[in-house]
Formats: C-alpha cells, sequence, structure tokens
C-alpha cells in the first residue's frame, strides 16, 4: 500500500531531480519519508489546513490536529490518514502541481 501512497510523489521527485528543483526535491523527499515512515506530524503538516478545515465548520474551532485527522478519516472513508492525499480533488491538485515541475 505504501507504493501506491508515494508514487505520484515519486514520479514528481525524479522529474524534479532531473531539472534540478532542488527545493521541491527536499520537500517530496520529507512527503515520501512522512508516508513510509509513517510519521503523522510530517504528513498532516503538509496536507492538513487546520485553520481551512475550521473556516469551513468541517470540524470545531477548538480542535486540534489529531481531531482534524480523525474526522477526515471518519468522513472520507479512509483506511488511514496516509490515504487522503489520493482523494480527489486533493489529488488533482498535487498532480496539477507535479505536472508543472
Amino acid at each position: 500500500m505504501t507504493e501506491n501512497r508515494t508514487s505520484l510523489f515519486k514520479k514528481g521527485l525524479k522529474i524534479a531531480e532531473e531539472k534540478e528543483q532542488y527545493e521541491i526535491c527536499a520537500v517530496l523527499k520529507k512527503i515520501i519519508e512522512s508516508i513510509e515512515n509513517e510519521d503523522v506530524s510530517i504528513y498532516c503538516s503538509v496536507f492538513i489546513d487546520l485553520e481551512g478545515l475550521k473556516e469551513i465548520d468541517f470540524i470545531p474551532p477548538d480542535a486540534d490536529i489529531k481531531e482534524a485527522r480523525l474526522r477526515l478519516i471518519e468522513f472520507f472513508d479512509l483506511e488511514s490518514i496516509f490515504d487522503y492525499h489520493l482523494v480527489e480533488p486533493i489529488n488533482k491538485k498535487y498532480i496539477e502541481i507535479i505536472d508543472s515541475i
């Protein structure tokens, strides 16, 4: 499952390396490592907009990142928070970013 979760970012990393876009490489490596190591804090800091979720009343104003994570898993019926970036339109956003490299 990890390979499915990281394949988009590995594709982007390869393209960024070929184009010598090292700042993008660093971010993509961080994302890949967070998924492979199941580092929730790094993954969530990249993918979850806590304030945005509060603004649209998806989570309560006093919710923390853990509550947001649990709500996203429940709402999108995810096996794990590490599947969040695979949800449309989240996935579409990152495909567009990688295609623009």
